[in-house]
């Protein structure tokens, strides 16, 4: 398949805010802004059921990052779908000057071969990788202050040794 790709903050700002909270109601644990692509991946983890077909999908590069994974990639791990099939951010060829990943997976347990690109692997989590890793968790907040330093806009402002 090949769904439609959209920012998730761009949703509402493109088909409205009641397209985007009824993508909300439909698919349960939407939270935050996953790409548009996420729910059609869910929907066709709907439509499988429990049968042994299989899906594969075309989607943005950011289908492993941020809310777009947890919304879609592990939602699909954590109700029965096995991966076996994944290639992740490679500049999709033509006009269009995208950077693309895809996904085949099954509705559920499965004895076929997975590939991460064309390496064979045992096993593939929601970040795309050959482990059963689970998501890093996010660090305890500290009272420390910090700064991002000098950012340089322009050379305006660089001397070399020669001056």
């Amino acid at each position: 398949g090949n769904p439609p790709f959209l920012g998730g903050m761009r949703i509402s700002s493109e088909h409205g805010e009641t397209y985007e909270k009824t993508l909300k109601a439909l698919f349960s644990n939407s939270r935050g802004t996953p790409d548009l692509c996420c729910y059609f991946l869910r929907q066709s983890h709907r439509l499988l059921g429990h049968s042994l077909s299989c899906v594969g999908m075309l989607a943005t590069s950011s289908l492993i990052e941020g809310d777009s994974r947890t919304v879609g990639i592990q939602h699909l791990l954590d109700h029965g779908a096995e991966l076996y099939r994944v290639r992740h951010s490679f500049v999709w060829p033509g006009a269009a000057g995208i950077v693309a990943s895809f996904v085949v997976y099954t509705a559920g347990p499965t004895q076929l071969e997975r590939y991460i690109g064309e390496k064979r692997v045992d096993t593939i989590n929601s970040y795309f990788e050959d482990s059963l890793a689970v998501a890093p968790e996010k660090l305890k907040a500290t009272n420390v202050s910090y700064t991002q330093g000098y950012t340089l806009y322009g050379s305006g402002f660089i001397i070399d040794g020669a001056t």
